[in-house]
């Protein structure tokens, strides 16, 4: 829950931006509303997030053209995710909550993820370059 800002007569929405980790590289806004709760579901275990806010008025200028007023963001606020509980997957005695693709991604960094990513992205641009210049030289 957020500080209510005084409305006056306008629009007033609130926009709430989370990023992954410790850096604003990449944020996403995950609500927008008047609302000033919002409860983030789908959050990965044992993972750093950051979360802030800023208000959005909507108002009118003299000619009655609609104008956007954006707020300052609010401080950051950081905070990690409590680990999971190993629970047994009844479907194969045994196996644990290990086996599953989100409990693997939680064990690699956001700076691995990026950089796997990227080397894929290159490997792929390599290939298509190198079919591209064969077909130029054949």
């Amino acid at each position: 829950m957020w500080s209510e800002i005084d409305n006056f007569v306008d629009a007033l929405c609130y926009f709430m931006s989370v990023v992954i980790g410790r850096r604003w590289l990449f944020s996403w806004q995950v609500y927008r509303g008047p609302d000033r709760t919002y409860r983030l579901t789908g959050l990965t275990a044992k993972s750093d997030y950051q979360v802030r806010v800023n208000a959005v008025r909507h108002t009118r200028d003299n000619e009655g053209a609609a104008i956007t007023l954006t707020g300052p963001f609010s401080a950051n606020v950081p905070f990690t995710t409590p680990a999971l509980a190993r629970s047994i997957n009844p479907k194969n005695s045994g196996s644990t909550d290990s086996d599953s693709p989100s409990y693997i991604r939680s064990l690699m960094s956001e700076q691995t993820w990026m950089f796997v990513l990227i080397l894929i992205a290159f490997m792929f641009f390599a290939i298509v370059v190198a079919f591209i210049a064969k077909q130029i030289v054949d």
